[in-house]
């Protein structure tokens, strides 16, 4: 059973409280549309797999930056950074050995996490990455009937023969990988919980105890 200690709470988190200022990086293949809330327009235009999945090809990053973008952040004051590993749509920006649906198979061909950890540490600064729960990429997740999959409201799309412990073996296993080939992270940001996937639906203990 978990028991929260304060103290160790207080002692662990108090570099963020002093921190204050940071730099947060959100992006992916969903940024090739260029349209608002462009991170979640698979869900809100519910678009097929098959029309959102080609973005990945277009996805060359010509502009990333984390070495320059680290100098500016520490010149600014900033104190760490936060960077998307992997969004809703699935997408990872790290090279996942679980998935080809990744950075390493488009044509800007790097692990772009390995790049921002390396880049933001030179510069003293700290790193956190961001993983979502939600995966609409995958397979096993919840498609039809759910709050947000952009099949939801398509019943062939059903969730028959779909198991979430096997979408859960998955998250787990990206979440170690993140882990164990980056070095020291900072902070984990999770993103999110709805309905009745909160808590111990994710295996959050587990999950939890395998972080620290």
């Amino acid at each position: 059973m978990y028991e929260f200690d304060k103290e160790a709470y207080r002692k662990r988190t108090a570099w963020f409280t002093e921190a204050r200022f940071g730099f947060y990086i959100h992006w992916g293949i969903y940024a090739i549309p260029g349209r608002q809330n462009s991170e979640w327009i698979r869900s809100i235009e519910q678009i097929p797999a098959e029309e959102y999945e080609p973005f990945a090809k277009e996805f060359t990053a010509e502009h990333y930056n984390p070495k320059k973008w680290a100098r500016m952040a520490k010149d600014a004051g900033m104190k760490y950074a936060v960077m998307i590993t992997k969004h809703h749509d699935g997408f990872c920006l790290f090279d996942s050995r679980y998935t080809d649906f990744k950075s390493t198979n488009t044509p800007f061909g790097r692990d772009a996490v390995r790049e921002f950890v390396d880049a933001f540490r030179a510069e003293g600064l700290k790193v956190g990455l961001y993983y979502s729960l939600l995966d609409w990429h995958h397979p096993d997740y919840p498609h039809y009937g759910d709050q947000h999959h952009p099949m939801r409201d398509d019943p062939s799309q059903d969730n028959a023969g779909r198991d979430f412990n096997r979408y859960l073996d998955y998250m787990h296993a990206q979440v170690r990988e993140l882990c164990e080939n980056y070095g020291q992270i900072d902070l984990f940001w999770f993103d999110f919980s709805y309905g009745e996937l909160r808590g111990e639906a994710w295996r959050a203990g587990e999950l939890a105890r395998m972080v620290r």
